[in-house]
């Protein structure tokens, strides 16, 4: 455009026509356009500056004016371009500014702040000045980690950080997880460390070798050290748990290890990095946690006597989530009931391992189903003020309640009841077993209890590829207090009944024989 319009004000001069003047306005035209389109950045003053003496022209008639607004537009123009190319503050994210955007909000909003003991002036002393760091540096990687471990701070299961931005993800896994040199580790129930998940073609040693040390350091100090923002669990005996995961994994390139042969002899081996650790993790939480390998709201029979019901989400389909209505769903689950009764069975499974939790309605469908028939309490909700448009406490703290929600029991199953749980239960998974729990024909068992995670949420958009979900609807006990949430020191809000055994014959079941311990521990357990 600049030297275009520099050629327009030589012939202006030979050729006078009105319409000239209107061709030094297309330089504003075309930016205005490119920055509805692009958004603004500070490397695009120089162009403003440039498009404004481009005007100049439209201004003036005289030649050397004309001349002097195209060549100061032809010089902002090139020090933009130069600029974008090379200054290091272009397009800059301001991760300390998403940051401060999104804590603030959480500071109004999140409705656990007292029940977790939340000081949001120490999180945003220790965190933003991090924040702050990563966005000097441009480093994506640790801008995605600090995400995570600041979620971790809440104990929380609805307070996560998820990205879209793979390459961020990935190099902040690393960052947490370290690398892999062929096995996972995992505690026993009896406080030691066993190898799982092991690549026999890398390391010397087999699935419940007992691993005494890495780089001698005991595990058990390792795993005290070590946080899984990824992974964790607001129970402290379930944090405790997957924590113990994390253990196998290290930053360094190399390490040794020292684990207990088969004759009972200590021995070292020094091992080189094969991989990420966070692959190898999520491969020893799968063959651990993940729960019968069938098809979601399927009914699959086990045994002559047995039949179990898999739920992986409280989630039916689009259509009927948010909608309160479950009625086909819950026809189909009593049609199965029935039927399986019919057969002969008299012990059936629910099996919630890893439930991601969803719409508390479709737990209600699922509850009501096999609650004994009478009248039964759900939990109670917030008021909120018309006004404010946020939910309304007294004057001792906590939200005012609100609407009670009640179901009728309708004792469709008369059998045994088993309730398989971990803690990758989560949600409206919490609310189901909490409900059930304490129906006289029901068994609630697993490695760890749920999730105990129950508050309605909502997410904070951190950036266009990335967002913070949080606790922010207030689910309630008729006494005001958080319904199934674990509080600020690690106490379970859910509970079970039977803490599943873990111990190496577990850990060979699970891991050699491609068994589905927790299941055949339950029904046994039930059945005995």
């Amino acid at each position: 455009s600049s030297v275009g319009l520099a050629v327009v004000a030589y012939f202006t001069e030979k050729y006078r026509w009105g319409f000239w003047k209107y061709l030094y306005l297309i330089p504003l035209a075309l930016t205005l356009l490119f920055l509805s389109v692009s958004g603004l950045d500070v490397c695009f003053i120089p162009l403003g500056i440039g498009v404004f003496f481009a005007v100049i022209g439209f201004l003036y008639d005289e030649k050397g004016k004309r001349y002097l607004g195209s060549a100061v537009l032809f010089a902002a123009t090139l020090v933009t371009l130069l600029m974008i190319l090379f200054y290091p503050g272009y397009r800059l994210v301001r991760y300390d500014e998403n940051f401060d955007r999104a804590i603030a909000e959480l500071e109004e909003k999140y409705v656990l702040t007292e029940h977790k003991n939340i000081d949001f002036t120490a999180l945003r002393d220790k965190y933003y000045p991090q924040f702050r760091k990563a966005t000097k540096n441009r480093d994506k990687a640790m801008n995605a980690v600090l995400w995570w471990e600041f979620a971790a701070e809440f104990n929380d299961g609805h307070v996560g950080y998820v990205t879209a931005d793979t390459e961020a993800s990935d190099a902040a896994n690393a960052i947490l997880f370290g690398n892999d040199f062929g096995f996972a580790t995992l505690k026993l129930d009896d406080g030691s460390f066993v190898a799982v998940s092991v690549d026999e073609g890398k390391v010397p040693f087999a699935n419940g070798t007992e691993i005494l040390a890495i780089d001698g350091t005991p595990l058990s100090e390792i795993a005290a050290n070590v946080t899984a923002p990824l992974i964790t669990s607001p129970v402290s005996e379930n944090a405790e748990f997957y924590n113990s995961i994390l253990a196998g994994g290290s930053a360094n390139d190399e390490i040794t290890v020292s684990y207990v042969d088969e004759s009972g002899a200590a021995k070292e081996v020094k091992l080189a990095k094969c991989g990420r650790y966070f692959d190898r993790a999520n491969m020893a939480l799968e063959d651990i946690d993940t729960g019968a390998n069938v098809g979601t709201l399927l009914f699959e029979k086990i045994d002559e006597k047995t039949v179990l019901y898999r739920v992986k989400q409280m989630m039916q389909d689009a259509k009927t989530y948010g909608n309160s209505n479950y009625s086909d769903l819950k026809n189909i689950f009593t049609a199965g009931l029935e039927q399986y009764k019919a057969e002969g069975c008299d012990t059936l499974v629910i099996d919630l391992r890893g439930n991601g939790g969803g719409d508390p309605f479709m737990t209600l469908a699922f509850a009501s189903a096999i609650a004994p028939e009478g009248e039964h309490y759900y939990c109670s909700t917030g008021v909120i003020d018309d006004e404010t448009l946020e939910f309304v406490k007294d004057e001792n703290g906590r939200y005012v309640i609100g609407e009670s929600l009640t179901y009728t029991g309708e004792n469709l199953w008369d059998g045994d009841i088993i309730v398989l749980t971990n803690g990758r239960c989560v949600s409206a998974g919490d609310h189901f077993i909490k409900l059930v729990k304490d129906y006289p024909n029901v068994t609630v068992g697993g490695f760890t209890s749920s999730n105990s995670s129950g508050q309605a949420v909502s997410t904070i958009m951190i950036d266009d590829d990335s967002e913070l979900s949080y606790s922010a609807v207030p689910a309630m006990y008729e006494d005001g207090s958080p319904f199934v949430d674990a509080d600020a020191d690690g106490n379970t809000g859910v509970g079970f009944d039977v803490k599943v055994p873990l111990d190496k014959e577990a850990v060979s079941a699970l891991y050699d024989e491609g068994r589905d311990y927790v299941l055949e521990y339950m029904v046994n357990y039930v059945r005995e």
